[in-house]
C-alpha cells in the first residue's frame, strides 16, 4: 500500500492510499485534490518520485 499525503502549518490533514503502484495520473490528481482542499495559495514540496518527475506535471 502506498499513502501520499499533507500536512498544513496548522495541522490540517489530507491523505490519499492506493494499492497499485503510482503514476504520473495520480502524481497530477494528487497535486489538483490538494489545490482543491486548501486553495490557490499552495506550496507543494515533491521528492523526485517518478510519478511527481513527468513532463506534464513540471509545465503546468
Amino acid at each position: 500500500m502506498t499513502v501520499l499525503g499533507a500536512v498544513t502549518d496548522d495541522g490540517d490533514s489530507f491523505y490519499c492510499w492506493t494499492e497499485e503502484n503510482l503514476t504520473s495520473q495520480q502524481g497530477i490528481w494528487l497535486l489538483g485534490a490538494l489545490q482543491e482542499r486548501f486553495g490557490e495559495e499552495l506550496v507543494v514540496f515533491l521528492d523526485r518520485a517518478g510519478y511527481f518527475y513527468n513532463q506534464s506535471i513540471i509545465s503546468d
